[in-house]
């Protein structure tokens, strides 16, 4: 990770906004438009300025991808955090307008004029097809039906290099204004299932490993945001031990723990992991727990993530758990930000921070958090020298989908480091 190339100044960033307010999601609404080659200085603008005039009326991100050897189209990446009490969310105004500057034409007086018949092509999160189509394919039935565009989604067996594990590619063609109505209509459904609370499928955790007699679990989905996926670094059938540490204040612990243990059992049983809280330390407010779990490199479960997604949950549940200290607890519920501190090895933090705090600085772009990483902030016990602390801050489902990635991005170094000192030494040179 470069570490000395490493700026901790840009380990503390900010998100945009306020935090939430206002808004029902926590999830950006993200979708990827297919751009012809031909057409993409079109989209960009001399000097940017097509591309930078959308983003700043807008206010969405949006990302010319690189292009791929041998293909003639390039992906546009377009996100922002939806405005639940607009009629239109601000993705889908972007795309309206950079699809327009992708299929408009040169007319006889060499001004741009739009065709009659157009196709156009996006990318969605695969989480997401199933609320598109509907049961029988009646959703796609009733956009066909009030736009008179054709709508055909790929199989996800049918692969472009444009296309990651979790999205899949829909195709509208028909009308111009028709296809415009039916791109409307499918952020729609997207904007629909994420106020719903349906997590995107490339930031869900799969189901747990198979039991006997039960079908397996599907191929493994790279993690976003620049993590290696979990195998890239292992061979598949390598054990990796996945270890994360979350600081509980006391007034949270009895709840955790249940009335004689209960919770803290479920959460091992449904998560198999180990799960174990520290032993108190004087004059020091809150404690280790500790989610371990191990699985196969390759694999998609990780018991230790989903035991620390259940222990963030109770940490920011609004309510005070069994034995919670209620006085402490209905404090910290008071509404507005909440914050979430986890410790990891300073090497494994490297991985959440970025280059150049690149990657730190999208999570907090994205999920509309701050995020702190600080040294030196441990009371002796809680950690080591060689530890560090991630400071998340925001509203509470906002935190949850910024732990959910960094989780994430976690295993894939721990998956990394563990591999390494593993690897057999390299052969002895031959003697002369």
């Amino acid at each position: 990770f470069l570490r000395k190339a490493m700026k901790r100044n840009f380990s503390q960033v900010d998100g945009p906004g306020d935090g939430g307010k206002g808004s029902s999601s926590s999830l950006p609404i993200i979708i990827k438009l297919v751009c012809p080659h031909d057409r993409s200085g079109s989209v960009i603008g001399k000097g940017g300025d097509v591309v930078k005039s959308i983003r700043t009326s807008t206010g969405t991100r949006i990302k010319i991808e690189d292009t791929v050897p041998g293909l003639k189209e390039r992906a546009v990446t377009v996100s922002a955090p939806d405005k639940p009490n607009e009629p239109c969310c601000p993705t889908d105004e972007a795309l309206i307008r950079l699809i327009a500057r992708v299929v408009e034409l040169e007319g006889p007086d060499g001004k741009p004029t739009l065709p009659e018949e157009v196709e156009v092509k996006i990318i969605v999160d695969r989480g997401f097809v199933g609320q598109i189509v509907g049961k029988g394919g009646s959703h796609v039935s009733q956009i066909r039906s009030q736009t008179g565009a054709n709508i055909n989604t790929m199989p996800p067996t049918v692969r472009s290099p444009l296309v990651a594990d979790a999205e899949q590619m829909i195709k509208i063609s028909g009308p111009y204004e028709g296809a415009k109505q039916a791109v409307h209509l499918i952020v729609e459904r997207v904007r629909s299932a994420i106020a719903k609370g349906q997590m995107p499928l490339a930031l869900s955790s799969a189901p747990p490993p198979a039991l006997p007699g039960q079908a397996p679990a599907p191929a493994p989905i790279a993690p976003p945001y620049g993590a290696p996926p979990v195998a890239a670094a292992a061979p598949p059938a390598a054990q990796i031990e996945t270890v994360y540490r979350i600081l509980m204040p006391d007034y949270r612990v009895g709840g955790l723990i249940g009335k004689g243990g209960e919770h803290l059992r479920r959460i091992r049983t449904s998560t198999r992991a180990e799960v174990h809280v520290d032993s108190k330390l004087e004059n020091v407010p809150e404690r280790v727990v500790v989610c371990k779990s191990q699985e196969p490199a390759d694999s998609q479960w990780c018991g230790a993530a989903e035991a620390l997604m259940k222990c963030t949950q109770h940490m920011l549940h609004d309510k005070p758990g069994y034995n919670d200290n209620k006085d402490a607890a209905d404090a910290a519920a008071a509404p507005g930000p909440k914050q979430v501190r986890l410790v990891a090895q300073a090497k494994q933090m490297g991985a959440v921070i970025g280059m150049k705090g690149a990657t730190i600085k999208q999570l907090a772009q994205d999920f509309r958090c701050k995020l702190n990483v600080i040294k030196g902030d441990l009371a002796p016990g809680l950690g080591t020298q060689h530890d560090e602390v991630l400071l998340i801050e925001g509203m509470q489902q906002n935190i949850l989908s910024a732990v959910r990635v960094v989780t994430m991005l976690l295993r894939g170094i721990m998956v990394r480091q563990q591999s390494e000192q593993h690897a057999p030494p390299p052969p002895a040179p031959l003697p002369a």
